[in-house]
């Protein structure tokens, strides 16, 4: 991320879930081109899952 450029952002997700539509509005992904060229190449890391649970003192 390049922030303070205009054109600083890599990408973009736009969830409108909570706007008229609701759950069954879709996303909207906006990506810098220079990503699309990252095809080839494997995620470095995964994301995703669920939380169980968070308060101020603990996590699961």
């Amino acid at each position: 991320m390049r922030s303070g450029q205009i054109d600083g952002y890599d990408a973009v997700f736009i969830s409108p879930h909570k706007f008229l539509g609701g759950p069954s509005s879709p996303g909207v992904l906006l990506m810098n081109k220079a990503l699309y060229r990252l095809g080839s190449s494997p995620p470095s890391t995964c994301g995703g899952g669920t939380v169980n649970y968070v308060n101020g003192f603990d996590e699961k």
